[in-house]
């Protein structure tokens, strides 16, 4: 229940403990909402439903009983009913990593969060502003809680043992589905629609679980190379705004002018996902890097595909006067930089940051 260094994380983790010795683990289930919670009327529809219609504590009598006495769960709602992840920005983000910070130091040994999958960079989110020692796991679902052959159920089974296991401890926040444990930091959607399409890329799986007890890694604890961003979350309320441009053939610079000139609430930075290892159409590339490479305005490129990486030396119709996201997904680096942007970062301390 505790930190990885409270020196150098100090607004993210309480002080360091060691390891729980008590064979039965306290874990802490909290609902977010998502379809892992939702409820529809008609079985065989996948689209049309209640997203946040079971609270946590109706997770106790769908996983409790093939749990036994192995486990102590308690149950918090988080998240508002009918509350899908696009509507649970990142001021909620902030408000859950502070509640679990608060929870860390009472009585929770784990926690197991249900969560929304279309915006499952909240996962990326977490692993870099929470440094606790104690397992944090996400988990969510393809298909509703009343559909035909439900996933929620068995994920959220499969993440309370995860949660459970003392294999766990230091490796940082997870996603568990599938039967598959991956690093929160790596894991993405790969499919809008296909069950099992949640996983970790060219990085793999940390684990799996095999049967009703056994969670099974591939690897001693050990993190990502990408340092944690921490931040106060006690004081910060919201971060910066940065907005995400899409490119293709023959774009335009309209959007970009739009949103770093606006009147009000101007972006303090933009993420272009490319075409692509992060190309863009020469002329409007052009026009924007005149404008940012005198301000030092932090623009940073990504990939167009799922996966691969985008360094920054020199991108197609942008020169290299942008900054890379390397092997981030735009969403993943939209994150990084609001983290970044809140923490006062320079311009070259942003483009030391996407150097990993």
């Amino acid at each position: 229940m505790a930190a990885e260094t409270a020196k150098e994380t100090p607004a993210t983790g309480p002080p360091e403990k060691a390891a729980p010795v008590e064979d039965t683990p306290r874990i802490l289930v909290i609902s977010c909402g998502g379809t892992v919670t939702g409820v529809a009327e008609d079985p065989t529809d996948v689209q049309k439903y209640t997203m946040g219609a079971l609270n946590a504590e109706a997770f106790r009598s769908r996983v409790a009983p093939q749990l036994g006495q192995r486990v102590k769960l308690m149950f918090h709602d988080f998240a508002e009913s009918g509350t899908g992840s696009p509507d649970f920005g990142s001021d909620k983000w902030l408000e859950l990593a502070r509640y679990l910070l608060a929870e860390s130091t009472r009585s929770s040994d784990g926690f197991v969060l249900l969560v929304g999958t279309d915006v499952i960079e909240f996962a990326f989110f977490l692993y870099h502003v929470i440094a606790l020692r104690i397992p944090v796991v996400l988990t969510g679902a393809y298909r509703h809680s009343t559909s035909m052959s439900p996933d929620g159920d068995r994920n959220v089974y499969h993440a309370i043992l995860v949660a459970m296991s003392k294999l766990s401890w230091d490796r940082g926040v997870l996603w568990v589905s599938n039967d598959t444990i991956s690093s929160a930091y790596y894991v993405g959607k790969h499919h809008a629609n296909r069950p099992g399409a949640i996983h970790a890329g060219d990085a793999g799986y940390l684990g799996h679980i095999v049967d009703k007890k056994n969670v099974r890694y591939n690897y001693d604890p050990s993190l990502p190379t990408d340092p944690r961003i921490s931040i106060d979350l006690q004081k910060v309320k919201d971060l910066p705004r940065v907005d995400i441009l899409k490119g293709y053939p023959g774009s335009n610079v309209d959007l970009f002018f739009a949103t770093v000139e606006k009147a009000e609430d101007p972006a303090r930075g933009i993420v272009l996902e490319g075409m692509g290892a992060g190309s863009w159409s020469t002329k409007p590339g052009k026009e924007i890097m005149e404008y940012s490479k005198p301000r030092q305005f932090p623009v940073i490129v990504c990939r167009g595909p799922e996966e691969g990486h985008v360094s920054g030396a020199f991108v197609y119709g942008l020169g290299d006067g942008c900054i890379g996201g390397g092997n981030l997904s735009s969403m993943k680096a939209w994150v990084k930089l609001r983290l970044l942007l809140c923490k006062g970062a320079s311009y070259e301390e942003i483009k030391k940051a996407f150097s990993y």
